[in-house]
């Protein structure tokens, strides 16, 4: 019976365009994308539209339920909105735009004006699946692999991230070999797989000069953080052949592990601190339409939440701080650290 439903209806939203949602017959080319999505998610399943009609409410109004419980209080309080208020907006969010109740909280919605202008906010599963299916039709691979990047952006002539060592299934790349006693490998390093993202498959190796060997601490992602394994030290010689045996499924690159610049540092003093930029193309120049720093935090306590403070694009300063737990709300200063950041 739970196959039959999700077949029909993913936990937080319908796989199919049902007659009440504001984009089912709108010709604007959001809801023609939005109409989109659910068809390239659907693929060959094909949901039957009765039948989601039917689960779709009851479903919905448990993930409603759910996000108002975790979040209501906190909206409220660092926000002003009555709880009236929230549970309509919620109703019109899952309802009428087919959208996670959650992201009416992460997004902080009620902050962008009208409800009449939330169908302009595609959610983060809408956006992956577009990602994907043009990934299939557009020439990407060099971005989508972070050799191929690293090679393409180093012929151009942009600064990027040197590459040190790279093991293909058990192999040294022949541009890329480790060579015994090199003073560039003693140093802290990253490693990674070349077609991954999202910190999957990371691992962080700390060198101990005194030993010639490295310490290791291995990422694993779980449903609710980012755990950090800890590795027993092994010697330089022996952390090589590791790194062979582990890339013996694909392609491993190793890179010096960043830090951040003294001036961030103790704002993020647990994680690199980067800035995000979001650019177009407009009359052949481009242009920057948006800009953030986002800052590290305790993996233990936040992740996968994101804490940022939006870029001033005339001044360079940054504004206040805030992330998507609706109780963080807005801040001059860092959530954990203190440290200033408006400003």
């Amino acid at each position: 019976m739970l196959g039959f439903v999700q077949q029909h209806i993913a936990f937080d939203h319908s796989r199919t365009v049902l007659p009440w949602f504001r984009f089912a017959r709108d010709a604007r080319p959001v809801a023609r994308l939005r109409r989109t999505v659910l068809a390239l998610e659907a693929g060959a399943a094909r949901p039957r539209t009765l039948w989601a009609c039917l689960f779709h409410p009851p479903v919905s109004l448990r993930q409603i339920w759910i996000a108002f419980s975790e979040y209501r209080k906190g909206t409220r309080a660092n926000y002003g909105l009555s709880y009236f208020r929230q549970f309509r907006d919620l109703l019109h969010l899952t309802w009428r735009l087919n959208q996670p109740p959650h992201e009416y909280y992460r997004q902080k919605l009620w902050l962008h004006g009208k409800r009449s202008g939330w169908i302009n906010y595609l959610q983060h599963r809408e956006h992956v699946t577009l990602v994907n299916h043009l990934k299939r039709a557009l020439p990407v691979s060099q971005f989508d692999d972070k050799l191929n990047l690293f090679l393409a952006l180093k012929a151009a002539g942009v600064p990027t991230i040197e590459v040190l060592l790279v093991a293909q299934r058990g192999r040294w790349h022949v541009g890329f070999p480790l060579r015994p006693g090199d003073p560039a490998l003693r140093r802290s390093v990253i490693l990674k797989p070349t077609d991954e993202a999202m910190s999957n498959g990371i691992q962080v190796w700390h060198y101990i000069s005194e030993t010639n060997s490295y310490e290791g601490i291995i990422l694993k992602k779980t449903a609710t953080a980012m755990e950090q394994v800890r590795q027993k030290p092994i010697t330089a010689s022996a952390w090589g052949e590791q790194i062979l045996s582990l890339s013996a499924a694909g392609t491993l690159i190793v890179q010096p592990l960043m830090r951040n610049h003294p001036d961030l540092d103790p704002i993020s003093p647990r994680s690199v601190a980067n800035f995000r930029i979001v650019t177009a193309v407009r009359e052949q120049r481009v242009a920057v339409i948006v800009a953030v720093l986002r800052m590290g935090y305790d993996v233990g306590r936040f992740i996968p939440s994101v804490y940022l403070a939006n870029i001033n694009l005339e001044t360079g300063e940054l504004g206040m701080a805030t992330g998507n737990e609706t109780q963080w709300g807005y801040a001059a200063c860092h959530i954990e650290t203190g440290e200033r950041v408006a400003g």
